[in-house]
């Protein structure tokens, strides 16, 4: 049980730039497509992969960007298929003490 290939598509990418309060704030998406060994397999398992965005991560095109959100759906079609979505944010907060911050 375990993930066979995790592949970046182009089918969902996309960038958008808003003003947020008194900044503006850009925001990615980067979808990725993984097939898994199992039809038992989980998104837990599609997640764990080395290749999947981790949350705090850099957008590899703007340093500025970090990853915000990740998830995992089944595609209807095939229960070894899955599409993970990584959301990136150059809005965040900063944590009081440093350390608490996400490590990239």
């Amino acid at each position: 049980m375990s993930v066979d290939t995790f592949n970046e598509i182009h089918r969902g990418r996309d960038g958008a730039d808003e003003f947020s309060g008194q900044k503006t704030v850009t925001r990615y998406t980067r979808v990725f497509r993984a097939t898994t060994t199992s039809n038992t397999d989980e998104a837990v398992a599609v997640k764990g992969h080395s290749s999947c965005p981790r949350i705090g991560s850099i957008y590899p095109e703007d340093i500025r960007a970090k990853c915000r959100r990740v998830r995992a759906r089944n595609e209807s079609f095939s229960k070894r298929v899955w599409l993970v979505t990584a959301n990136y944010s150059t809005e965040f907060e900063a944590e009081e003490n440093p350390l608490d911050d996400p490590v990239v």
